[in-house]
């Protein structure tokens, strides 16, 4: 019996021509739409569907986020905050701090010595320590607690508060025992960070007759092991001192090193807080909270809308363009890319390429300049960088989990402009970021590669 091969009418495949043009169409407007959606450069505003002043805000992974602040609110969200959801208050009282200990647990804290804990990411809340709630087993449940943080290291959960207290838990949240450095009634902490057992908490003594933060001393308090034992940095050491008259510190990082505070106040400590390096912030507005994705890339949030970048663990700081001129309270980065800010009115901000447009910008003049066509492609495409200073630069394509993929160039060039070229053959579709990094500034620029 013989056989034949159907090749098809004309009609066939002008049809079938059609289905695969009209397939390329959907496909590169599902990119533009995603870009659009999901992918937007710099700091987008969201919509939290509240005006409450949000003081804390804490991602696990980048897509899910929980907020916290004035009168117990609470906001969360499941998908990178496309959509916010405002969740039963676990208590009136003002929330000051949040942590997320995985997806589901989270745990606030507040005034009263109050912690709570949630197990179904913010729908139901338990009092652990409130007086409210008729649960509190401390001696004097009279201390505001101010930050929390969840050191994934070893599973600790670090409190600070009022008067210098100092609480942790080993079990997420259920436990919790007082480690203070030496209570002081003088002595209010505002922030607090944990990183392998290594603990930095900052604040300021009001001082005598001083009715506001700012208006007292600084204090710098720090551990090596898990509060246990801590060191009091409250004197002039070798070196720039941060404790002079009028600093109140707001926000600490211990895995870099990093303190702010206000009148844009930037130190960094090289060797556990032993001497201090006042760092130039390009700022005057009041520093309120900074965090660290790895050891090289954070960010720094504050009073007036600013946002900060460092992309070399905080030796070098630029500010990036806000959406807002209102207080922002809070940051929390998963990632060098994604990360969550908070603030007053119910400000909440997010981005998904580390907060960065196509250039770098301080008053009128450009810094650095990054651009390719065509946009989208489908292998290859042209890269155009603009440097107004010779030096040694690198430009590297990331993937959005902020994976290097490229090393497009890793030396020295005159300034000007110069082009590369991407060949991104065997580079499934997506979204890119092109990153260029010259004279410690760095910029980014968003890629979509079309097959």
């Amino acid at each position: 019996m013989g056989c034949s091969l159907h090749l098809g009418t004309n009609s066939e495949l002008e049809m079938k021509n059609k289905k695969n043009n009209m397939r390329t169409i959907i496909i590169v407007f599902s990119l533009f739409a995603c870009s659009r959606a999901f992918a937007q450069p710099g700091w987008i505003m969201q919509q939290s569907g509240t005006i409450k002043n949000l003081r804390s805000i804490s991602t696990y992974d980048g897509v899910n986020a929980v907020v916290v602040g004035v009168n117990g609110t609470v906001v969360t969200t499941d998908n990178s905050g496309m959509r916010w959801t405002l969740q039963e208050k676990p208590v009136s009282q003002n929330l000051n701090g949040v942590t997320s200990i995985s997806v589901k647990i989270l745990i606030a804290v507040g005034p009263k010595d109050s912690i709570y804990r949630s197990t179904d990411h913010g729908t139901t809340w338990r009092g652990y320590r409130s007086k409210v709630r008729g649960e509190c087993f401390t001696i004097a449940s009279v201390n505001e607690l101010t930050s929390i943080d969840f050191d994934t290291s070893n599973k600790v959960c670090v409190v600070a508060g009022d008067r210098e207290e100092v609480i942790f838990s080993e079990d997420s949240g259920l436990q919790w025992v007082e480690r203070f450095p030496s209570p002081n009634e003088e002595i209010n902490l505002h922030g607090v960070s944990s990183i392998k057992g290594m603990i930095f908490t900052v604040g300021d003594t009001l001082g005598i007759g001083a009715k506001t933060p700012g208006t007292g001393y600084s204090r710098i308090l720090t551990s090596k092991d898990e509060g246990d034992t801590w060191d009091k940095h409250s004197t002039n050491l070798p070196g720039v001192s941060p404790f002079g008259s009028g600093i109140s510190f707001y926000g600490c990082n211990a895995r870099t090193g990093i303190i702010v505070g206000n009148r844009g106040a930037i130190f960094h400590s090289a060797n556990k807080g032993q001497t201090w390096d006042s760092i130039p912030s390009w700022t005057k507005a009041n520093l309120k909270a900074v965090s660290f994705a790895d050891e090289i890339n954070g960010f720094a949030v504050g009073d007036s809308g600013v946002i900060l970048v460092t992309r070399d663990g905080g030796y070098n700081w630029l500010p990036q363009v806000s959406p807002t001129k209102k207080n922002l309270r809070s940051v929390s980065m998963s990632d060098p890319f994604h990360g969550f800010i908070c603030g007053d009115s119910g400000i909440i901000l997010y981005t998904q390429d580390g907060g960065f447009t196509a250039g770098v910008n301080t008053g009128n003049k450009v810094f650095l300049n990054i651009q390719n066509y065509p946009n989208p492609f489908p292998s290859r495409t042209a890269i155009h960088i603009d440097l107004p200073l010779a030096g040694h630069i690198t430009v590297s394509i990331y993937n959005l989990l902020g994976v290097e993929i490229a090393k497009i160039a890793d030396a020295d060039f005159d300034a000007g402009s110069h082009n590369f070229e991407w060949n991104a053959v065997d580079i499934p579709s997506g979204i890119y970021v092109c990153r260029l990094v010259a004279d410690g500034k760095s910029v980014v620029s968003q890629m979509i590669v079309t097959k």
